[in-house]
């Protein structure tokens, strides 16, 4: 056979070159678009911090508590556009005259303040959160309505006689979550001083015993 002309080998040269460049541009173009399909298949990892703290809050927190105090947050949003003091606030002229009854109970969820409210996250919850496991859900909803209405019905009567100096002492209003958060730490002091009481009487003083 004759060997391959000049313009043959030039050719070949050229369709070799010309084919392993179109390899590897092939195999360049085709990577960084797998990479990318695999950097879409995965979903970022990372979570909100206020969302986990909030998830992890409300796991350990006992239903009422939780709840009472996510009711109190979303009142006093409502507060800054909508003022339900004189709907739902213990105001004697209305709660007995106009057999308004209900403002006995739902008054501690209006008209409580920024400070109120940061005081009831942190002393109210780790308050009741006890008492809510120690006691249950269900009795410790009864003892927060039981404190709230005699609270409010001693402040009515105290209205009442105040009508001896002061004309509109019926219109006077009892509102905010205090009566229950004081009624609460009267309480734990109480059983408290009970505890403490009854471990002394069984403590033994060892001085005597030598």
């Amino acid at each position: 056979m004759r060997p391959s002309s000049k313009w043959d080998l030039s050719r070949s040269n050229k369709y070799t070159s010309t084919g392993h460049y179109t390899n590897y541009n092939r195999k360049m173009s085709s990577g960084p678009q797998n990479n990318n399909a695999n950097n879409n298949n995965q979903t970022p990892s990372s979570t909100n911090p206020v969302v986990t703290y909030y998830n992890e809050w409300s796991e350990r927190t006992p239903f009422v508590t939780k709840y009472s105090v996510i009711i109190l947050v979303i009142a006093y949003i409502i507060s800054w556009f909508f003022d339900a003091s004189d709907w739902f606030a213990d105001i004697p002229a209305y709660t007995l005259l106009r057999f308004e009854i209900y403002r006995l109970i739902l008054n501690p969820f209006v008209g409580n303040s920024l400070l109120m409210l940061l005081l009831t996250i942190v002393m109210f919850v780790i308050m009741a959160g006890k008492f809510e496991n120690s006691q249950g859900s269900l009795r410790f909803l009864f003892l927060m309505g039981t404190m709230s209405l005699l609270t409010n019905l001693a402040f009515t009567i105290f209205c009442f006689f105040g009508l001896i100096w002061d004309d509109v002492a019926l219109y006077w209003a009892c509102e905010g979550f205090w009566n229950v958060c004081f009624a609460l730490i009267t309480i734990d002091c109480v059983l408290v001083s009970i505890y403490i009481s009854h471990f002394n009487m069984f403590h033994v003083n060892n001085s005597s015993m030598l």
